[in-house]
Parts: structure tokens; sequence; C-alpha cells
């Protein structure tokens, strides 16, 4: 009986003590946090205009600095302020801004030495930076090391670990790697289930992203079954997210391969009624409902609104993610075809060459959008009458669409039916040019 009453006194004088330590801790972080709201100079909360119009990125660059010069903090707890510091320039779409403070917050936990999970979630966090900015490598080498850290510490699994798995599964996607993304959103779904049942915002983000990926290896039926399961979660969660607003804009994209255009319209303009009210106008995500939109619009014949629209996109892209992104790829891609289709065929070509060469750095050579690009090329030098260099690329392009999305996904048969044209058009045309020469086109 002595025994045990010893133990039990020591395991609750741990207890204790570990409490007191958490309890010091986030007096430390509220402290910082306090003194950082109650400046003696508060000057700057008005962004020199002498009203209280603070914008949030004003308060994170002075809270930044103020962190900076903090000296009564230990590692850990630093990490975690510099972690949320980092989390808040993400979603504000500040991506260099946040990988600064993301890294210093993996570096941080480092030093602290802690039992593993601070450093997961804050390698996860840097991951969604680089992802961000189109860093695929870095974010997957990053994922992979915060899930080796989620898998090593004992209990169940909790949300974080959740999120790491399904955002390894999307940076695979997006890198062109899908068969390997898959896996993981399916653990990350079948956990997550288990853990809160079906109605929850991850499992709504993981059906959306596995929608995505069903769709980029041609199967729309299975995308549209998936992606509406993720809109109905979302719909039957309390409040708005700015993710339902994604997902309107993937089934925009499907509706748009399926010629409902009609469909395509609603489900846009509801898409970006909730984007931009909860996230601005020149966020990555509203540029990319924007870009849709304008594919809408080239398909529907109004050429001078896509181009208006893409132009404008690809502006805010270019200074929000950088001018190597491939986000702006894909906005290129769709600008050369409208002004191939406008007529403005040489500046279409810059365009479409620009957009090939990213995705050819950037991507695995099997990926459709590598395709898309070549025969987007292709189309734009038949306009231009250089059928020889058309056929080839349509060729190799349409052949490519048909490996990645199957013969009957709709991009494919365009193409397909492009390049017959071009082929007959060459057998059409006379072997020997005016003035006796060789036709060489």
């Amino acid at each position: 009986v002595a025994f045990a009453l010893v133990g039990a006194t020591v395991v609750s004088n741990r207890a204790a003590a570990v409490a007191r330590a958490e309890r010091a801790k986030a007096e430390r972080i509220s402290g910082f946090l306090q003194r950082m709201i109650s400046s003696p100079d508060a000057s700057w909360f008005s962004s020199g205009k002498g009203g209280r119009d603070v914008r949030v990125v004003d308060v994170l660059e002075q809270s930044v600095r103020s962190l900076d010069n903090e000296e009564d903090l230990e590692p850990s707890e630093e990490a975690m302020i510099r972690r949320t510091f980092g989390a808040t320039y993400r979603g504000l779409g500040l991506f260099e801004e946040a990988v600064v403070q993301l890294r210093e917050a993996v570096r941080l936990d480092r030093l602290a030495g802690a039992d593993g999970y601070e450093l997961a979630v804050s390698q996860h966090e840097l991951g969604g930076a680089h992802y961000m900015k189109g860093d695929f490598d870095e974010a997957i080498d990053l994922y992979l090391e915060a899930i080796e850290n989620f898998r090593s510490l004992p209990g169940d699994p909790d949300e974080e670990f959740i999120k790491t798995l399904q955002d390894l599964g999307l940076v695979y996607t997006e890198a062109g790697d899908r068969a390997r993304g898959e896996p993981y959103y399916r653990e990350a779904l079948t956990l997550n289930r288990a853990r809160v049942g079906e109605v929850h915002p991850i499992n709504a983000i993981i059906l959306a992203n596995l929608g995505v990926s069903r769709a980029w290896q041609g199967d729309l039926d299975e995308a549209a079954t998936l992606l509406e399961s993720s809109l109905d979660v979302f719909q039957q969660l309390p409040g708005t997210s700015f993710e339902s607003a994604v997902v309107l804009r993937h089934l925009a994209n499907v509706s748009i391969y399926r010629g409902d255009h009609g469909r395509a319209e609603s489900q846009l303009r509801d898409a970006m009624a909730t984007a931009v009210d909860l996230l601005g106008d020149e966020h990555p995500h509203v540029a990319g409902i924007r870009e849709t939109r304008a594919r809408l619009n080239y398909r529907r014949g109004n050429l001078s609104a896509a181009e208006r629209e893409l132009t404008s996109v690809i502006e805010i892209q270019e200074r929000v993610l950088g001018i190597d992104h491939l986000y702006v790829a894909s906005s290129l891609t769709t600008l050369g075809r409208v002004l191939t289709a406008r007529g403005s065929t040489q500046e279409a070509e810059a365009h479409l060459r620009r957009a090939l060469e990213l995705r050819r750095d950037q991507l695995p050579p099997h990926d459709w959008r590598i395709s898309e690009s070549v025969v987007a090329l292709g189309e734009c030098l038949a306009a231009q009458g250089r059928y020889a260099e058309a056929e080839a690329m349509l060729a190799e392009g349409s052949s490519g669409l048909e490996a990645a999305l199957g013969p009957d996904f709709p991009l494919t048969r365009e193409f397909q039916a492009l390049l017959r044209t071009v082929r007959g058009t060459r057998t059409a045309r006379p072997a020997v040019g005016p003035g006796g020469e060789r036709d060489g086109s």
C-alpha cells in the first residue's frame, strides 16, 4: 500500500509539473501577444492614415519585428508563434513570407528537441507553403518527414496527421504522379471517417481531391460523383468555407469538358461569390476560378472577354505566385488558344511555347498537361499554315492525351479531329508550290 501511495504521489507530482510547465508556456506566449497589441506606440494600427483601418498583413509585419527582438520565449514557444504567423501568411496568399516563418519554426522545433509532434506540425505547414509556391519536391520531402514523425508517436491518428496524409496525396496529384497520391487520400479518408464520421470538412476536402485525381485520369463520371459528394458534405457543415468554392470550380471544369456550359456558368458564379467574399479579389484560388471562367468564355466564343480575363489573371498569378508557377502555365495555355482563335497567332505562339517550357521543366514527361500545351501549340502552328510542324506536334500531343486521359476524353477527341483535318489539308496541298519550288510545309 505504501509503495502504491508513493507511486501515485510521484505520478501526481509529474502530472502537476507538466501542467505547470504548460501553463507557464501559455502565459509566456500570451504575454508576448499582449505586449505586441498593447504597445505604447499604437500608431502602426492606423496604417499611417489616422484611423483604425489596419490590415492583417500590417499586424503580421509588426508582430514579426517584435518577435525577432523577443528574448523571453523558449524555442518551442517561439516556434508555435512563428507557425501561426506562417499559416496566416499562407492564408493571405503571401507564400514567400510564409516559408520564411515556417522554416524558422521547423528549425526551432528541432532545437527544442520535443517529442516530434510539434516538429511534424511545423513540417506539414512548411510543406503546404512550398506546395502553394509550386515547389513540389520540397513539399513532398517535408510531408514524408512529417508523416514519419506522426507514425512514430503513440496514440490514435489525429487531425494533423490525417491532413498531412491528404496533403501529400494532393501534391503528388499536382506533380503528375496521381497513382502514388491516391493511396494517401484513401488512407486519410478511412482514418478520418473512423475518427469523426462522415460529415466533416476534412472528408469533404479529401473527396474533392480524389475527384480531381480521377478527372485527370480521364474518368469524368467518377470525378463528378466524388466532387458532388464533397460539396454535399460542405453544405451540411455550419458556415461557409472557401474550399466549397474550389470544389465548385472543379465541378465547372467537368461541366465544360462535358459541354454543359449553362451548368458551368452557374457553378462558377456561385464559386466566385463565395471565394471573393472570403479571400478577396487577388487570392490564387480566386484567380483560378477566373481562369476557368475564361475557358468557359472561350468555349462559348466570347474571345474578347476571355482574353481580358486571362490577361488580368496572369498578372495576378505572376505577382503572387511567381512567373514560373504551374498555374501561370495553365493560364498561358488557355490564353494561347484564345489568341489563336482570334487570329493573333504570333502572340499566341509565344505564350504557348512559354507554357510548354514551364510544364516540361516541372512535370513528369507523361503528364497530360504537357500534352495539352503541345497540341495547343500544334493548333497555333496549323493556323499559321505551318502544317508539317503542326502535324508532328498534334500527333505527339494527341497520343499523350490518349495515354493519360483515354481515347474518349473530350480533349483527346478534339485534338485528334484537328490532327485529321491537318493531315487532310496537307494531302490536298500541291507538292510543288508557286514558282516551281517544292512546298516544304
